[in-house]
């Protein structure tokens, strides 16, 4: 069939689609216009970086220079840009990643410019989730506001994992759940972590151009009170918040959101964080649960609720870096908020970072979880003993072990206990149902060998096993100081041919 044909029946494309790299899509698709409209939609539904997009618009950086001029010249020099091109693209961008990891600064201009556009229209009119996670200087609360639109429901602020970027101050945090509140009515997933404004001093009344002269003398004698603002936002399925947003008057209100599935919170482990007892029909719905820095006493808040003890799927709980109780009183306390539930089958438990002296503890102390039907177990900063009280356990009889306890496991995650390719082989024939596993690589220089190694493995291998989760000690692109980084490797191609 010649190439002529296959331009006439775009179908016969889309059967070879997803073996065609993106850029070679994007230039075939430039060829014929019934292929453009069928195939770019789909390539342009997720943006990784917002300056692929702004790259549409012409002269963008002379628009730039306009918009710190007054608003009357930035209007009458817009209206001579032809921005079609630019709006055929966003309205098929569904999901926004603002700011790329390691991509430059957004400038002060380019913030004017954004806010200006935004205010004569929608700039994505149909965007659908917003993630913003990799902040510089005060990109912050000027970066996300602009694109705020009716259709968006999930919105990804301020928080790299467990670790809140604190380039949002409560003021901040105010005007935005304010504005949030009033064009995002079908909001139902936000994280958003503030720290006290003292923190990071900055000029705050630029947020404040968001802001409405109707809704600045309602808004800004109460920009402090964080309370009144959530409570305008619509009832959430996942939250992720920092310990500002857990006073009394916060968390009662996300504690009484019916449809609330995911609760995250990032407490401050400088500092102690007071939590308000509940009533135990709080949080109805609650499957899945993530406390960072918890202490002892947050654990107890959350036991004592009996719709998360009984119906809680999975609970990632990462102590306090120095735990002066010890670690069994924090597991003791752990297992009176899991105990209780049938449903529970996720764990993750970090009690210290990677890159520290990890806890020493017998396996057999986590018989305390024994009766959760756990189909995922992770335990971080966990160094188990062996047969010896001072001998450490070889990677292989510890995982054995925690099989044992828990013999539905599928994910068995133990980063402080390196599994050899040779343990691999023989854990997985002695657990077939395993799907799951980390190999823990103490130098960048095992990585040469670990393909070959890999193809090396008996071919007739357990089918379900898919994924290795590899743990390289000491590298993490978030944080310098190296805690551990983790990636996958699917050798499934290599062993299934």
């Amino acid at each position: 069939m010649s190439s002529a044909n296959i331009f006439d029946k775009p179908e016969l494309f889309i059967s070879i689609y997803p073996l065609v790299k993106a850029r070679d899509r994007m230039a075939l698709a430039r060829v014929n216009r019934t292929l453009f409209y069928t195939i770019m939609p789909d390539l342009w539904t997720s943006v990784s970086g917002l300056r692929q997009l702004l790259t549409l618009i012409p002269n963008w950086y002379g628009i730039m220079k306009w918009a710190t001029q007054p608003i009357e010249v930035f209007n009458n020099k817009i209206d001579q840009v032809d921005c079609s091109r630019f709006d055929l693209y966003a309205q098929w961008t569904k999901h926004l990643e603002l700011c790329k990891f390691r991509m430059p600064a957004f400038k002060t201009e380019e913030l004017y410019a954004l806010r200006r556009l935004s205010a004569r229209r929608p700039l994505i009119p149909h965007l659908l989730s917003l993630t913003c996670t990799d902040f510089r200087v005060h990109e912050d609360v000027q970066l996300i506001l602009p694109f705020l639109v009716p259709s968006l429901i999930r919105l990804e602020f301020s928080i790299v994992k467990a670790w809140p970027i604190y380039d949002i101050t409560i003021t901040e945090a105010s005007i935005m759940l304010h504005v949030l509140s009033k064009k995002c009515p079908y909001i139902r997933a936000l994280a958003i972590c503030p720290q006290p404004d003292g923190y990071k001093p900055r000029v705050a009344h630029y947020p404040l151009m968001f802001l409405s002269q109707d809704d600045q003398p309602l808004v800004i004698p109460r920009l402090r009170d964080l309370g009144s603002f959530l409570a305008a936002i619509p009832p959430l399925t996942s939250f992720s918040c920092s310990s500002e947003l857990v006073n009394d008057s916060c968390f009662s209100i996300m504690a009484s959101w019916i449809c609330l599935e995911s609760l995250e919170i990032s407490f401050d482990s400088w500092r102690e964080r007071a939590l308000s007892p509940l009533p135990s029909n709080s949080f109805p719905s609650l499957r899945h649960l993530s406390l960072y820095q918890a202490e002892i006493s947050v654990l107890n808040v959350f036991s004592r609720i009996e719709a998360i003890t009984k119906k809680i799927l999975s609970v990632t709980v990462f102590l306090c870096q120095d735990i002066d109780d010890g670690l069994l009183l924090h597991l003791a306390a752990l297992s009176e908020l899991v105990g209780q539930s049938f449903n529970l089958q996720k764990l993750w438990i970090r009690a210290k970072e990677l890159a520290q002296n990890p806890y020493i503890l017998e396996a057999s102390e986590l018989q305390v979880f024994q009766s959760l039907p756990l189909r995922c177990l992770r335990l971080e900063g966990i160094l188990f003993q062996g047969d010896n009280d001072d001998a450490t356990g070889s990677s292989l009889s510890i995982a054995l072990a925690l099989l044992e306890i828990f013999p539905d496991l599928t994910e068995l995650i133990t980063p402080n206990h390196p599994l050899s390719l040779v343990d691999l082989q023989y854990l997985t024939y002695r657990k077939p149902h395993l799907n799951k596993l980390s190999l823990h690589l103490m130098n960048s220089e095992v990585l040469h060998s670990i393909a070959p190694d890999i193809n090396q493995l008996p071919r007739n291998r357990p089918a379900s096993m898919h994924i290795v989760e590899i743990d390289l000690f000491g590298v993490n692109k978030y944080n310098w100081k190296g805690t551990g980084d983790f990636f996958t490797y699917s050798y499934a191609d290599a062993l299934m041919r």
